[in-house]
Formats: structure tokens, C-alpha cells, sequence
């Protein structure tokens, strides 16, 4: 009877020991799956011509629907608390695995587990990540789609916009409300109106039609400021999410920036195009002020390269409230200025370029070249 009782402990403690194995190699098999896959997807968007188009036209706009207007419907930044819950989940269960193998003798399984199942939801997230950004890095650009003729410029077309912007920021400033210190408060719906904006846009330019989610602000700002992040687009969730400390001024440019990346277009100098777009569009006032400054301030610093006598001019010719909110902007920043917002800036920079954009950071700025093309084909020089 004993020996009988004996076999019995034995095949049980077989079977627990097979089944912690199993969790290892179930860990890896379904991960190695996510990383084929994803790269696969990959070399086909990168490598296959009109694949990444048909995705992003056909598959893609599905997600939005279903994933985008799920999570949409939470008012807080979904994705925020999932990346919180992540990193508990990830410690609490270190610290799991340590007391089991405290407790037992097989030490090895309990840490290759818990390692393994780290490996699974990186390789998950690198899925993700492929089918709802990483494929529509490589999609046509908006220029191609829109036949908008993108070319070098001169020095006299730079001024041109440079002059235009002036004259538009300086309108649209006299006419929001301010503070006690002349610095702009954003007095309408964001997120409201920031969709209507993109839909107006959308009017104008069927392809950014379709499904989108409101934008919303992270519940720690700070954690984005240190960073020196404005706004980020989570993949996972299909968000748009801004940094709501900052300025007002910027509020409603991000929030337009993101819903761009939302509608599929992850190129940095598009994203800051069609929001420029948007937002000057717009017929809220704030939103056409945020548009016109921001894209005042990458003209700026686009001719500040060639010409910094005509650049000081064009600080110049700005009305004192406009230079209040850029004042106030640059006291913002300055707070946070460090290692980790550098650190942020070269992972960034490491990050756009990973994902077919050679230049970088430096992509923000490139919108110039498809601002001053927008300008011409519609103003030509003045």
C-alpha cells in the first residue's frame, strides 16, 4: 500500500514537473509564432510593392472600427493603465518565481518561466505594434496620394510662408482668451473639437476618412513632460494620447497630430502636416491659432539654417501676446531639461528611424517642405 501511495506522490510530481515545462515551451513556440509573423509582415510592407497601401487602406481601417472604438469608449488613456498594470505584473511576478524557488529545488524552470512569459509579451506587443503601426510606416505618402508636387524651394518661397504665417498667427492670436498674463487658455472641447476637425479635413481629403476615436490626455503628464513628449500614439489600443500640462497653445496641434497617426498616417512630417491642416481648417478659432503657430515655428527654424537676420525679423513682426505664449512655452520646456529627456530624444530619433524615416527626430520639421507646397499650390508667391 505504501509503495503504491509512493508511485502515486512520484507520477503526480512528474506530471507538475512535465506541465512547468510545458508552460516554457508553450511560451516559446507561441512567441517564436508573433516574431515570424511580425516579420514577415514586415518584410512584405517593406519589400513588397502596394502591399503596405492595400494594408493600410483595407485591413488596417478594420482595426480602427472594432479595437479604436472599444478602447474609445473609456475615458481615460486605456493604454496608460495597461503599461502600469504591465510593469506590476512583470515585478509581482519576479517576485512569484523568487519565493517558488525559495520553496523548491527546481530552480531553472521557475525563472525560465517567468522569463519565457516576459518574452511572450514583448513578442505579442512586437505583433501589435506591426499590425497596427509598423505596416503603414511604408504606405504611400499623403503627397503621392494627393498629387501634392513636393520639390526643393528657395530662400524667397521660405519667406513667402514664413511672411504668411506671421500675418495669420497674429490674427487668429488677437482673438483667443488669455490669462492675467497674456498666455492663451484653451476654452473649447478637445476632444470634440479635434475630431470634427480631422473630419472636415477628411472632406477635403477622402483618404483620412473613417472611424475616429476621441484623443485623450494621460492621466500623469508628468511622466510625458520629463520626456519632453507632447503626444504619443499607442499602437496597442489605437489612441491618440496628448501631455495636457503643456501650453494651450499646443493642446489642440498634438491632439490633431495623434488622430493622424490614429487614421493611419505614421510619418512624423505628415502627421504634423495633416495636422497643421486640421487645425487651420478648423472653425474654432483656438485650433486655427494653435495650427498657424506651430507651423510658424518649424518655418522659423527651417530658415533660421539659411537666414537668421530674416529670422529675427519674423520673431519680430510677431504681436507681444503671440510672444507671450512662445515665452511661456520655452519656461515650460526648460523644466525639464536633463538626461532623461535627452535619452528620450535618442531613443526616439533611434526609433523613427527603424521605421523607414532616415532623418530621425529631424522628421518633424520636414513638414515644410509639404507646407510651403500646400502654400504654393494654393497662394503661390506673394
Amino acid at each position: 500500500m505504501r509503495d503504491f501511495i509512493s508511485r502515486i506522490k512520484k507520477e503526480k510530481s512528474n506530471v507538475k514537473r512535465g506541465s512547468k515545462w510545458h508552460m516554457v515551451k508553450r511560451n516559446l513556440i507561441i512567441s517564436l509564432v508573433a516574431l515570424v509573423l511580425g516579420g514577415l509582415l514586415t518584410a512584405l510592407a517593406s519589400g513588397v510593392d502596394g502591399f503596405a497601401q492595400w494594408y493600410s487602406t483595407r485591413i488596417y481601417p478594420i482595426w480602427v472600427t472594432t479595437v479604436g472604438r472599444f478602447f474609445g469608449w473609456f475615458p481615460f488613456s486605456v493604454a496608460e493603465i495597461l503599461l502600469y498594470l504591465l510593469v506590476l505584473f512583470i515585478i509581482g511576478y519576479l517576485i512569484y518565481t523568487l519565493i517558488l524557488m525559495v520553496k523548491h529545488k527546481e530552480k531553472v524552470v521557475y525563472i525560465l518561466r517567468w522569463l519565457t512569459s516576459v518574452i511572450l509579451m514583448g513578442s505579442m506587443l512586437f505583433f501589435l505594434f506591426v499590425t497596427n503601426a509598423g505596416i503603414n510606416y511604408h504606405r504611400d505618402s499623403f503627397a503621392q496620394v494627393t498629387h501634392l508636387e513636393v520639390r526643393e524651394y528657395s530662400l524667397e518661397e521660405l519667406l513667402a510662408v514664413g511672411r504668411w504665417l506671421t500675418r495669420r498667427v497674429n490674427e487668429t492670436g488677437g482673438l483667443v482668451t488669455r490669462d492675467q498674463d497674456g498666455v492663451m487658455i484653451l476654452t473649447v472641447d478637445l476632444g470634440g473639437a479635434s475630431r470634427e476637425a480631422m473630419k472636415g479635413l477628411a472632406s477635403e481629403f477622402p483618404v483620412l476618412e473613417g472611424y475616429i476615436p476621441p484623443p485623450k490626455p494621460v492621466l500623469n503628464s508628468w511622466i510625458l513632460s520629463i520626456q519632453q513628449v507632447a503626444g504619443i500614439f499607442s499602437p496597442f489600443t489605437i489612441e491618440g494620447n496628448f501631455n495636457s500640462h503643456m501650453v494651450s497653445y499646443n493642446l489642440p496641434f498634438v491632439a490633431t497630430h495623434e488622430l493622424v497617426h490614429v487614421r493611419g498616417f505614421m510619418q512624423e512630417e505628415e502627421a504634423n502636416f495633416l495636422a497643421f491642416l486640421a487645425c487651420i481648417g478648423s472653425e474654432e478659432v483656438e485650433f486655427q491659432y494653435s495650427g498657424y503657430l506651430r507651423g510658424w515655428l518649424y518655418v522659423r527654424n527651417a530658415l533660421s539654417r539659411v537666414d537668421r537676420e530674416a529670422t529675427t525679423e519674423l520673431y519680430h513682426l510677431l504681436e507681444e501676446e503671440v510672444r507671450a505664449d512662445l515665452r511661456a512655452n520655452r519656461e515650460f520646456w526648460a523644466q525639464f531639461e536633463g538626461p532623461i529627456s535627452e535619452l528620450q530624444t535618442r531613443v526616439n530619433d533611434a526609433y523613427l528611424r527603424a521605421n523607414a524615416q532616415p532623418e530621425g527626430v529631424r522628421s518633424y520639421g520636414m513638414m515644410v517642405d509639404l507646407v510651403i507646397a500646400y502654400f504654393l499650390e494654393k497662394y503661390g508667391v506673394e
